[in-house]
Formats: structure tokens, C-alpha cells, sequence
């Protein structure tokens, strides 16, 4: 109960500070700075593995906040449902690469920015750095609902298109397409995925 009151008041403290701080492009970096607390170490005494999720959303809030994104969402109209600021991000893939562990009290740089779009997704990179180190790096399919990413480019009035996806990105979500393929073959459904499509 104590760690879910504290989530929602960090979230609140980001969303209060980011007020104060200069705006950012979408294609700029965000850097988060953070301390790693009590409730944050494990039995063995360094940090979870699930509480680095907590930080790198900390990050992202961050991002989406400085850059106006989240704002611009609000004023959408939905293309799911019609309704004006019912456009919004949820998280549709997460892949952590744990590198060096952290412990109580080290200082932490949460680095966030955009990689490329699709049509579905903003792709996104997270690193967790300290003394110039990257403890854990994270890429993070972030799906938006009701809009396309590129109508979210638009809407904030900027004139770019995705960068190329790079390999490293285009390989990983192959191996989430094909993932998503087996849990729907389990359940009877029909393939989503380019690939399916091609075999078939």
C-alpha cells in the first residue's frame, strides 16, 4: 500500500517539476536524475529487478511531459471512439537488459528518447547510467490508442517523419510479432504478423 501512495506521489512530484523545466523536441534526449531508495533493495540487498520498470516510467513521464506530448493527446479526437483527449499511450512490448547491479543510495541518471515510429507504436529507449556507466538499458514499444504516432507528430505541429528503424529494433519486434503469432495460434485466432502473412 505504502510503495502504490508513493508511486502515484512521484508521478505527481514529475508531473509538478516538469512546469518548471524547458520544453524538449521529441527527438531530444530527457534525463531523469534519482536516488535508489529503501523500498527499491531486494533480500540480497541491490535493487529488484521489478523496480527498475518504476524508474524508466519515471522517465518516460518525464519525456512525454517536457516534449508537449501529453499535452497534444488531450486535445486529439479518438479514432477508436470519437471523443476529444481519448487518444493515449499503454506499453506494448518491454525488453531489459540487466547489466551491473545498483544499490541503497546511488545517484541515477534515467536517460529516455525516441528511436522511430510505425504505424502503430513509438519505439523507445531507456538506459539507467551511473558515474557514466549504463546499468540496465530497456526498449519500449509504447502503442498509441485512438491516433497513429505520426498523427501525434503532426498534431504537435512538427514537420518530420520516423527515422529509419534501426536492425537491432526491426529484429526484436520480429520476435514479438512471432510471439504474439504462437499465444494467438494457442487460442485459435488468426496470424497478425507481416511475416504469417508472407508464408502464407
Amino acid at each position: 500500500m505504502m510503495l502504490a501512495a508513493f508511486y502515484f506521489l512521484r508521478i505527481f512530484w514529475i508531473w509538478l517539476i516538469t512546469k518548471f523545466q524547458s520544453k524538449i523536441e521529441i527527438m531530444s534526449t530527457a534525463y531523469l536524475t534519482d536516488i535508489i531508495a529503501p523500498w527499491d533493495i531486494d533480500y540480497v540487498g541491490h535493487m529488484n529487478n521489478s523496480r527498475y520498470l518504476n524508474y524508466f516510467e519515471y522517465g518516460r513521464s518525464t519525456f512525454w511531459l517536457r516534449n508537449g506530448v501529453w499535452s497534444v493527446l488531450k486535445t486529439m479526437k479518438s479514432s477508436k471512439n470519437g471523443k476529444v483527449g481519448g487518444c493515449y499511450f499503454v506499453l506494448g512490448s518491454v525488453t531489459v537488459r540487466y547489466r551491473r547491479e545498483l544499490n541503497l543510495g546511488n545517484v541515477i541518471k534515467i536517460r529516455t528518447q525516441v528511436v522511430c515510429w510505425d504505424d502503430k507504436c513509438f519505439y523507445v529507449e531507456q538506459r539507467l547510467e551511473r558515474n557514466n556507466f549504463v546499468h540496465a538499458v530497456a526498449i519500449i514499444k509504447q502503442v498509441c490508442i485512438g491516433a497513429t504516432p505520426q498523427e501525434v507528430i503532426n498534431a504537435a505541429g512538427l514537420n518530420i517523419q520516423s527515422p529509419p528503424i534501426p536492425e537491432h529494433i526491426a529484429k526484436w519486434n520480429e520476435y514479438d510479432n512471432l510471439s504474439s503469432d504462437l499465444l494467438r495460434a494457442e487460442g485459435g485466432l488468426t496470424s497478425k504478423s507481416p511475416q504469417a502473412d508472407k508464408k502464407s
